[in-house]
């Protein structure tokens, strides 16, 4: 069976997860989890995101567990940041950059996107398969996520081709240049065979994610660890995976 020792995408209650920071890191304690990472929604995101007047207390507390709980896990401070348009923006308050340990970027239904050629190309087109499917619409939000990566200095893109689908070699092949990793996420199944023959094209890596939100689901990969047998993803090219 395969299993993950560190989990890089978690939610609380700072967002739309069910339980604490802290609670979620006993979790991973009680999972036997090597490391855990807290990456809340960002502020753009319109429903759930961290908001900027929160946004200090949010880093004081994970800090704070993070010193508290050294002995047992390791945590990273972190944040998943929205793509807000087709130029690669993303939602990183100024001067807050380095406050975060592990960035993660994903296309979101309730961002607050930055104008509406955004709104259509990252959402509106994804609707209708014909279209979805097209090399002008691929090519746009590739080199949306491309440039978003590029500038913010992303480790994770989180749940790629959940909402806006991507050429996927294409972005692979930034991935490996940036050693960006790209998420196998439990919540969102959108990955297809296509889309891990192209990446192993390459030599870019995945990640299993959780996307945990509630504390009983962190750590957990059953998805993650079909998803790798059945595509036959060498168990070397997903970082957090061992075979138990």
């Amino acid at each position: 069976m395969i299993k993950m020792d560190f989990d890089p995408h978690t939610h609380s209650t700072f967002s739309d997860g069910k339980n604490t920071l802290e609670e979620n890191i006993l979790a991973g304690v009680g999972k036997g989890l090597k490391k855990i990472a807290l990456t809340d929604h960002a502020y753009l995101h319109m429903a759930y995101g961290v908001s900027m007047r929160r946004l200090d207390e949010y880093l004081k507390e994970a800090y704070e567990l993070k010193k508290a709980y050294n002995r047992d896990i390791e945590v990273l401070v972190g944040m998943e940041f929205n793509l807000l348009d087709t130029e690669g923006n993303i939602d990183i308050p100024l001067g807050y950059a380095d406050e975060f340990e592990l960035k993660l970027i994903g296309v979101h239904k309730l961002t607050k996107y930055s104008n509406f050629k955004s709104i259509v190309y990252m959402m509106g087109y994804q609707l209708f398969d014909k279209i979805r499917y097209s090399r002008k619409v691929l090519d746009i939000n590739t080199k949306s996520y491309i440039a978003a990566i590029e500038n913010n200095d992303i480790d994770i893109v989180a749940h790629p081709s959940n909402i806006a689908r991507v050429d996927f070699k294409a972005l692979a092949e930034t991935c490996e240049r940036t050693n960006t990793l790209l998420e196998i996420n439990a919540r969102h199944p959108d990955l297809r065979k296509g889309d891990v023959e192209k990446v192993l094209e390459t030599k870019a890596n995945f990640i299993l994610g959780s996307d945990s939100h509630r504390a009983e689901s962190i750590g957990e990969c059953g998805y993650g660890s079909r998803f790798i047998e059945e595509n036959s993803i060498p168990l070397n090219r997903v970082v957090n995976a061992f075979d138990a």
